[in-house]
Parts: structure tokens; sequence; C-alpha cells
């Protein structure tokens, strides 16, 4: 099956049912199906392809989600850039994609709008929806002339559909490839786990230029004939409105979120019993928030673990028994081991880094074979993570072997912030780590060694606008450390376990 047919089912049996709400907005499938041709004509009409990329960057909206249709339908690779980063971080992967059609929304376009300039590959620059500068492209009025007829495409199973960056802890993000074959596999699992029925109502908490709010609500409810449901931005008002107009069966969102929303008193005045799968996912999070979730909803919260490169692979289902403190069990469709350092499955009880093997794992990292070979052993896809299972086959999550902080859900790769940081001229040397954050999950600190020999000494208030100008917000460090030598490992990287016990 392909990714535009994951609700060939639906559309056939229940056409005019609403299939996707996004805020104020919603789209029944017939009008999904009708929409994304249109845009799939359009996307012909300025000479997109099977197998060309084309650049999404906007946050979430009903045309994006067209967006994807249209190019899945011809064998097109969608591309979605985090609508969080800055421009610096959207020229990396415009060019490390080798990008030549990208597509803002009016509010984000701005934000990249010196993009063809910098990135020679960039060649067509379109704005969604809303009003259109010099330079720029009426992607409405493209749509509105393309009126040939969408003619047949052949697309496998096997070609590549989506890249996801996903940042990496030393090094910078790498584009994600997942396959049509891949997300479609994650969908499956997703509904044979929740026992997915057209009935259930999504309601996700995440943009759909990332991995999870794709591989846990659009894709499996597309599957199941229900409802996805979208907010524009994360917000509590809205958020408690949906869950009292929408009576949503299922929900998930982020350690961040949920701490914000148990903190607010009108949480207590809406009903929750339509809901019968809740989970946190992203990072860990912590037990006060579970018990107080517990005591204001009288619902268990499921945690759950996975990554962009395969989805969701373990959660404690509706169907299942919850153990305080556990992640759960695998997912269907997924096997999961637990290796030591000789590569051997450990003992029950024992840590050990989490392998995984599924159908809907990555092909790979796009244009990048080395970084691809290093996860890959055996047929196994090795996460990074670290867990222990007990003897009823419950695991609990124990830490990471990467260096990656998570904040607010997403990753952050230190060699990421500490390159942009090391750009300011005064900036000899720079280190970061990731502090506990109750809230956020991880605080980002950085460490700075700076030049001997400027004058004047930049202040941290000046550190700081100048990271917010290269960075995403939630990747701009909190704390600031001015250091007079950074120390190092005898290979002469950051030696961020010193960094540790100097920030304790």
């Amino acid at each position: 099956m392909l990714l535009h047919e994951l609700y060939r089912e639906a559309l056939a049996s229940h056409p005019d049912k609403i299939a996707v709400v996004c805020g104020p907005d919603r789209c029944s499938f017939r009008e999904l199906e009708e929409s994304s041709v249109s845009y799939a004509r359009a996307l012909l009409s300025i000479g997109v392809g099977r197998s060309e990329l084309v650049g999404i960057f906007s946050r979430n909206s009903l045309d994006v989600v067209r967006l994807y249709l249209a190019c899945f339908r011809i064998g097109a690779i969608a591309v979605p850039i985090s609508c969080l980063i800055r421009a610096p971080e959207v020229a990396y992967e415009v060019a490390h994609s080798g990008l030549r059609v990208l597509l803002a929304s009016a509010e984000l376009a701005s934000e990249v709008r010196g993009l063809r300039e910098t990135v020679p590959t960039l060649e067509r620059f379109l704005v969604i929806n809303g009003p259109v500068e010099t330079a720029e492209e009426d992607w409405q009025a493209v749509v509105r002339g393309a009126a040939a007829p969408l003619p047949p495409v052949v697309v496998e199973e096997s070609d590549p559909a989506l890249i996801l960056y996903t940042s990496g802890s030393t090094d910078r993000p790498k584009g994600v490839t997942h396959t049509h074959a891949s997300m479609t596999q994650l969908a499956i699992n997703r509904c044979s786990t929740f026992r997915h029925t057209a009935d259930h109502i999504f309601l996700a908490t995440g943009q759909v230029c990332h991995a999870a709010a794709l591989g846990v609500a659009l894709f499996p409810m597309w599957l199941a004939g229900g409802v996805s449901v979208f907010m524009p931005d994360w917000n509590v008002e809205e958020w408690l409105e949906m869950i009292n107009c929408l009576r949503p069966t299922h929900a998930a969102f982020f350690p961040s979120q949920l701490a914000e929303l148990l903190a607010r008193p009108e949480t207590r005045t809406v009903g929750y019993d339509s809901l019968e799968y809740c989970a946190v996912g992203g990072d860990v999070a912590a037990r006060e928030l579970q018990e107080r979730f517990r005591e204001i909803t009288g619902h268990e919260l499921s945690l759950t673990l996975g990554m962009t490169e395969c989805g969701g692979y373990i959660t404690t289902s509706p169907f299942d028994r919850s153990k305080s403190g556990s992640l759960g069990k695998p997912i269907h469709g997924f096997q999961v081991r637990l290796l030591g350092p000789d590569g051997c499955d450990v003992p029950p009880d024992t840590p050990g880094e989490i392998a995984v093997k599924s159908g809907s794992v990555m092909s790979g990292y796009w244009n990048n074979p080395d970084a691809t070979d290093r996860v890959f052993m055996n047929g196994w896809m090795l996460t990074g993570d670290i867990a222990r299972r007990d003897n009823d086959g419950y695991y609990y999550f124990v830490g990471r072997i990467k260096e990656m902080i998570i904040r607010d859900a997403g990753n952050i790769g230190p060699g990421e912030v500490e390159n942009a940081i090391c750009e300011h001229p005064a900036v000899r040397r720079c280190g970061v780590i990731g502090l506990p954050d109750l809230r956020h999950g991880q605080a980002v600190h950085a460490f700075v060694e700076l030049k001997k020999d400027c004058c004047p000494l930049p202040t941290v208030q000046e550190l700081t606008l100048f990271a917010s100008r290269m960075l995403a917000e939630r990747k701009v460090p909190e704390f600031w450390t001015i250091i007079d030598e950074l120390p190092c490992t005898a290979a002469g990287k950051v030696d961020r376990k010193a960094l540790r016990l100097l920030a304790c």
C-alpha cells in the first residue's frame, strides 16, 4: 500500500466523514482526495516529478496535509522543515537535501526570503497561502492554473516518501528517509496495537512537520478511517476546548505541554470520559506529573518511547495493565532487544542498549551512508537509548548513550549549538550540555571559553542575543558559564562529563 492509498477504504465507505481537523478548519475524506489531486497537478506543472524533493516550511494547516498527499501521489519526496527553526538551520537542510522547490507559509516566508541567494540549488520559492512579495510565487495561483488531468504515475512501495531532519548528538541534523512501505507499516503497527476504528479521534499536540504527529495521529487515522486533530500551535485553552467539543478518544502530548496543562486550574473544569488512551512522549515525564494527571483526569498516563528513525516502539496500550515507572511493552510489529557492550543480549533487569527491528524502520539517512552504517547491525537498528526489562516483559528507561539534549520533545545536538556560538568573534571554544528541567525535559547550558585578546568581553546577554539569531528558540542556552579553559578529553573533544560536574 502507498501512503496516499491509506484512506481508500474510508473514502469508499464514508467519503463525507471528517478526516482531518486543524484548529477551526476541517476536511472530509472526499475533500482531502480532491484537493490533493489539484495540488499534485500543480506540482507537476512546475516540473516536480517522481523522486523530486519538495520542501514544506509551515505550521500545522490543512494545506500541509494536502501537500504531503500531493507529493505521495506523484512519487515526489516531501521534506517537511520544522517551523521552529531559524534561517541558518533551514538553509542547511535545504542545501543538504538538495531541494529545488520550497513552499513556505506566509507567516514564515520572511524567515527564509534570502535562501535563493545563499543556496544555489533552490530554484522555486512559493508562498502556500497569503501575501506574496518580490521573487516569490503564489502557490494558490499555480494550483488554479494547473488544469491538466493528473497522468498515471508509477510509484513503488520502496520509493522514498519523506525526509525528516532530526538532530544528532555531535553533528548537524540528519535526514531520516522513510519509504511508502516504512510509514505504511508504522500506521499498521499503531492500528493493530490500539485497535483503531473509524470511531476513533486522535488529538495530537505536535506539528505535522515532525515524525510524532505523522506517525501516531495522521497516518494511523487515515488507515482506520478515524479523525486526526491538530492544533496550529500548542495552546492550553484550545486543547481543553477540543476535549470538550470533539470528545477525542486518544491524545498525546509532550512533557512540557503536560506540565503547563496540569498547572492551570481550568484543567479541572472539563470531562475526560471520552479518552481511552493518553500518552506523553519525546522524553520521560516526571513521576509527579503522572500522578497529577491521574488525579485530575482519572486516567493513567501512558509513557511512550520512539524516534524519528522508526516511530514509537514501546508504550502501555489501553489493553495492557500499567506498571509504575514502566514504559510498557513493544508496539505490534516491533522486535526489541537489549544489548550489552559485547553486542549480546543482557539478562532481565540488566541495562542494555535498545535495538529494534521492524518494517517501519527508516531506509537510511539521506546523503549520509556512514551515519546509516553506524546505526545498523545485522538488520537491527541501534537506538542509543538504554533500558532494562523485567520478567514480565515491561521496559524501563535508564538513560542515553548519546549526548543528545531533549527539550520540549525535540532533539538538540550539542555540537549544533556549539558551532553556532563559536561563530561569535570573541568565542574561542564552547561546550554545551543538558541539565534536568521539570517543565521542558532539559535545559541547555553553555560553557564558553573566550579569546584572550578580545576586548570588550561579551556579556551573557550579548551571547544570548547572538545565539538567538542563529538557532531556534528552544536551542538557545538558558544558562551560560564563562570559563578560563574548556575541559577536553585526550582526543581533544569537549569533556561533557567534566562540564556536568562543573554545573553541579
